[in-house]
């Protein structure tokens, strides 16, 4: 019997993104088969994380003017197009209403998309959610992916390597200048999965902050979601403590 390459490719995305309601044209995307952000944030199953998205809204899902998953849906698009200024992302929703309605914005009794101002897109992400909220969802879209590879047989977590990256923030208050890059920065440590480039955990540092004091952190939240598949860890030098080598033992089960 012929292997069908095609099918078995698009039922591989459908059930490791979450993928749902997505019409058969594109949910084998590709850089020759694309479709615009957008469209693919329209089909993004946001289920899982809602519990705690509603942690964030003081009325239930649906009394919002603004739906608390196209805002979601808005804000994960914005950082995908690496679009800087919430002004843009307003004007650019603004002309393009049928991006915002595929983000999943509602629509008015005249026709127009309802769509947030800038001030707005920026208190979701800044002032709503904020630091602890990014991490908590993040936190459960990691347990949602390692399950999915799980079933999938793809041990996501297996090999992880760890190390900071500088954020330049020249506008920002917590910035803090430092010398050696020359930068008003902050440090974003990121814990990967090495085989499937599969971001596992997260911390946002202040620019001048030692490296080595985070990695025990890094570990832990990893094994929230990874526990069960870590084996081998790597991380920079920055991290090289004498307690974050016995802890990255433990956490991998290479000692036993």
């Amino acid at each position: 019997m012929e292997f069908d390459v095609d099918k078995h490719v698009k039922s591989y995305w459908n059930r490791f993104t979450g993928l749902t309601g997505i019409k058969e044209e594109f949910t084998d995307a590709t850089s020759g088969h694309s479709t615009r952000t957008s469209k693919f944030l329209g089909g993004l199953d946001l289920d899982p994380i809602i519990p705690e998205l509603n942690k964030y809204y003081s009325v239930k899902e649906g009394e919002e003017k603004y739906p608390r998953r196209a805002m979601f849906k808005t804000m994960v698009w914005r950082k995908t197009k690496n679009i800087k200024y919430y002004t843009r992302t307003e004007n650019h929703l603004n002309t393009h209403s049928d991006e915002a309605i595929e983000l999943g914005f509602n629509i008015d009794q005249n026709g127009n998309v309802i769509v947030p101002d800038h001030e707005t897109l920026r208190h979701f992400e800044k002032i709503r959610l904020g630091n602890e909220g990014l991490d908590s969802i993040m936190e459960l879209f990691c347990i949602k992916v390692v399950g999915a590879g799980d079933k999938l047989g793809l041990k996501i977590g297996e090999k992880t390597g760890t190390d900071s990256t500088p954020i330049q923030v020249p506008n920002d208050t917590a910035g803090v200048y430092n010398g050696h890059y020359k930068k008003k920065m902050v440090k974003a440590h990121i814990t990967e999965d090495y085989d499937h480039n599969i971001p596992l955990a997260k911390k946002v540092c202040g620019g001048t902050d030692n490296d080595n004091q985070y990695l025990e952190d890094m570990l832990r939240n990893t094994s929230v979601s990874a526990k069960k598949n870590m084996r081998e860890t790597w991380f920079d030098g920055g991290y090289n403590g004498n307690k974050n080598i016995a802890l990255a033992l433990v956490s991998t089960d290479l000692s036993g």
